[in-house]
């Protein structure tokens, strides 16, 4: 048996994006995977939310951990070896410019893909 945790978003109004998948994946993966969705305690605004989800993702890391969606960053304390992460899409950079952008890239796509 293998336990898989899925590392979800805080749920937040509006929000419509992978989670509503995570039903119909779960329940076709293979009966020797043992799924957890795991949410993150807090929305994902500003630094001290944001340092506060990936302490907590950490802490809460399975035997595989797939890292999904707004949360990239969460992966940054976990162990690479058991850690999977999906980047769906890049269109968070397309709303940045400067150094935000350059923040956003490297805190979302550069050192969580490079972990």
């Amino acid at each position: 048996m293998i336990d898989v945790t899925f590392v979800q978003r805080h749920p937040q109004r509006g929000n419509f994006s992978l989670e509503r998948l995570f039903p119909d994946i779960i329940r076709a993966l293979p009966s020797d995977i043992r799924p957890t969705v795991w949410q993150c305690p807090a929305p994902s605004r500003g630094i001290v939310p944001r340092v506060r989800n990936t302490l907590a993702a950490a802490r809460h890391q399975g035997t595989v951990t797939h890292v999904t969606g707004d949360v990239n960053y969460a992966v940054l304390l976990m162990r690479p070896a058991r850690t999977v992460l999906t980047i769906p899409d890049v269109v968070m950079l397309h709303r940045f410019s400067g150094w935000r952008r350059a923040v956003a890239k490297s805190l979302w796509f550069d050192l969580p893909s490079r972990r």
